[in-house]
């Protein structure tokens, strides 16, 4: 229920999706580096084997076709990404703005047969 007059004013909206504590510093930095950590240990892999891969599947046409696959990943994430950040932000849940599409990508993941997922969203 909302309150409304002078009351409204002082009184925290508690339907809003944003949060309300502040994040210190150093637990940004260190999420920061938690970050450099996993992408790093995340693409060096696929950075070695992509093109190895495509060099195998056509050796005359490979820096053609790491160029079409970087490009089309790129654009992709170009658009999904920030799509589903602003879904995310909206979301209103009980279990937070976030959590519902952790368990949705981990549901999604584990729900398609072994021979089609993909292990590097997966």
């Amino acid at each position: 229920m909302r309150h409304t007059g002078e009351d409204a004013a002082h009184t925290p909206d508690t339907t809003s999706a944003e949060p309300v504590v502040r994040v210190r510093p150093a637990w940004t930095a260190l999420l920061g580096l938690a970050t450099l950590a996993v992408f790093m240990a995340f693409m060096t892999p696929i950075q070695i084997l992509l093109p190895l891969q495509l060099e195998h599947i056509d050796p005359a046409g490979k820096h053609t076709a790491l160029s079409w696959v970087t490009g089309a990943g790129a654009l992709v994430a170009m658009v999904a990404n920030p799509l589903a950040g602003a879904l995310s932000d909206r979301t209103v849940s009980r279990f937070g703005r976030r959590r519902p599409w952790i368990l949705g990508g981990a549901l999604a993941c584990t729900s398609r047969p072994r021979s089609s997922r993909c292990s590097a969203a997966c």
